[in-house]
């Protein structure tokens, strides 16, 4: 149901468990199993009408039971009510959508400087003639 089931930042998915968890939490923020950034956990749309919905249709099952049914007891409607909250409340965990939040995201990859470009020259060995006046017009 949901778009982005993964980390904004990794794309490690996020398991039912983990959704579950954020959906009892009271921050709107979660860590990352795998990369440990904090991603933003928010609500789509959907899950609104969909609560409106359920509420709706639990009332109007309620009504018919409680009418057309010869039981004097308001059991059968207590365990209409209690099956369609925590069929709802098992639906809202996919409901959640992670987002990035700023100041989480990776620098961006550093430019490699050009090697070649300052390439020092190696020390090359020097001789030194310990008689340079040697086979010179004055060596006479």
């Amino acid at each position: 149901m949901s778009k982005r089931k993964t980390c904004p930042y990794c794309t490690a998915k996020i398991d039912y468990g983990r959704r579950l968890k954020a959906v009892k939490s009271k921050s709107k923020e979660m860590p990352c199993i795998k990369c440990g950034k904090l991603m933003r956990v928010s609500y789509r749309k959907s899950a609104f009408f969909m609560g409106v919905i359920f509420f709706i249709a639990l009332i109007g099952l309620n009504t018919i039971t409680l009418f057309l049914t010869k039981s004097r007891t308001i059991i059968p409607n207590l365990v209409m009510t209690v099956a369609f909250i925590a069929l709802y409340m098992s639906i809202v965990p996919t409901l959640l959508r992670f987002g990035e939040i700023a100041g989480q995201e990776d620098e961006p990859p550093k430019l490699k400087k050009n090697r070649h470009r300052h390439k020092k020259d190696k020390k090359q060995k020097i001789e030194f003639d310990e008689n340079p006046l040697k086979n010179t017009t004055f060596d006479k």
